[in-house]
């Protein structure tokens, strides 16, 4: 029964990550999170923050030209990045319980993909 649940899930996780890309904005204070530190938003792939909206470095604005913006007002565009399916290893602790009738897969690394950004 456990593995047939883990085989939907991944069926749509991978529907989820298939779907086309939708164009998002986003605005707001741009926050960091690292990955040494143990919080929710660095778990779930989120290292970069608008308000509630994760943001994911592109090619065009690498994580080491996004730094230069954090703590300052910007507005971010691009295409909206659906992540991947968090598969459970025992060696990766969960930040919180997962619940036992789990139906949605749990998404990490999702976000808007900046194409663009402008600063206040």
């Amino acid at each position: 029964m456990k593995l047939l649940a883990l085989l939907v899930s991944l069926l749509t996780a991978s529907s989820l990550v298939a779907a086309p890309a939708e164009n998002r904005t986003a605005h707001g204070v741009l926050m960091y999170f690292t990955e040494t530190v143990q919080s929710p938003q660095a778990w779930y792939g989120h290292n970069f923050m608008l308000g509630d909206t994760p943001i994911q470095p592109t090619a065009a604005f690498p994580a080491k030209k996004l730094l230069t913006y954090v703590g300052k007002t910007i507005t971010v565009q691009g295409h909206w990045f659906n992540g991947t399916a968090f598969v459970q290893d025992t060696q990766q602790p969960l930040p919180m319980p997962m619940e036992a009738e789990q139906t949605q897969p749990i998404m990490r690394g999702d976000g808007i993909l900046v194409e663009q950004l402008h600063s206040d």
